[in-house]
């Protein structure tokens, strides 16, 4: 089940009264279990988010006060994916061959990686930033208008 809302008014729904006071809860497993949505809601897929509906109009926007951090979670996301991409280079860790845990077919399935640092000017930047969070100083914007991050 999702979060619960108060009935700010009375309502009617589908024929049903919603008294004002009444609490009302979402369910979010219905909802992305919906067959007239998913082709196979059943079964694990999260690539349906890809071409689907998303996720947001599903379990988070279903009320007029939506989660209000939706859009900052969103980019805080984005934006620290971009820094990790920027910064380093990422490679899978080849497994050995006769590795006891071979990779499952689903693209979740946990593996190593490995993440270096792109260059020493990367590197320079990267400590720079450390260093101004570390001293209580930095705030993002000034950072990125200093070091053009």
């Amino acid at each position: 089940m999702g979060l619960s809302y108060v009935a700010s008014v009375d309502d009617e729904y589908m024929g049903y009264t919603i008294p004002k006071g009444s609490t009302i809860m979402i369910n979010d497993w219905a909802i992305n279990h919906d067959a007239k949505t998913f082709e196979n809601p059943e079964t694990f897929n999260p690539e349906r988010w890809l071409d689907g509906p998303s996720a947001s109009a599903s379990n988070v926007d279903l009320s007029m006060r939506a989660c209000p951090g939706q859009h900052v979670a969103e980019q805080s996301v984005f934006l620290n994916v971009a820094r990790l991409l920027w910064a380093f280079d990422a490679t899978r860790v080849r497994r050995a061959v006769d590795d006891p845990n071979p990779p499952g077919p689903s693209l979740a399935s946990p593996f190593k990686a490995s993440f270096n640092v792109r260059s020493e000017e990367h590197k320079a930047a990267i400590d720079r930033y450390y260093d101004d969070l570390s001293s209580g100083g930095g705030d993002i914007l000034d950072f990125i208008e200093q070091y053009g991050w």
